[in-house]
């Protein structure tokens, strides 16, 4: 069976005309386009820092607050009270496009490593910071 070779992959692979591989290999430490900003107007990054993603929290609050209203627990109480007001912080600093700022380390994840690389790569405002996006 003949084998071609595909285009627009770094270097030529080949591949079967029933199995082509049509992912390209990206190098995230120098990609080919720039990266989406949320200060770019009209632009995927734009709607999704500006609208989608307050969106998507004021509806995590609204489901919350409905949940705790729902409780009887105190300590669950106590702790969805908590979770609503670290919420409406991260509510008022997406809003005003505040400056990011270093994740509280509570001992239960990654976050000596999630916070070295918010320093390496996400210096400054919510809207300036690049939009990650996966496409898999």
């Amino acid at each position: 069976m003949a084998q071609d070779s595909v285009e627009g992959t770094t270097g030529a692979q080949t591949a079967s005309p029933d199995k082509l591989l049509l992912r390209p290999q990206i190098d995230p430490n120098n990609p080919p386009w720039p990266a989406y900003r949320g200060y770019h107007e009209y632009s995927f990054a734009y709607a999704t820092m500006g609208v989608r993603l307050p969106t998507i929290l004021g509806k995590a609050i609204e489901d919350t607050i409905r949940t705790l209203n729902e409780q009887y627990s105190e300590e669950k109480i106590v702790d969805l009270v908590k979770c609503i007001d670290r919420m409406d912080d991260l509510m008022v600093d997406l809003s005003g496009n505040a400056k990011l700022r270093p994740i509280i380390d509570d001992g239960e994840a990654d976050v000596a490593l999630w916070n070295k690389e918010i320093a390496k790569y996400f210096q400054g405002m919510y809207a300036n910071s690049d939009l990650v996006v996966t496409i898999d």
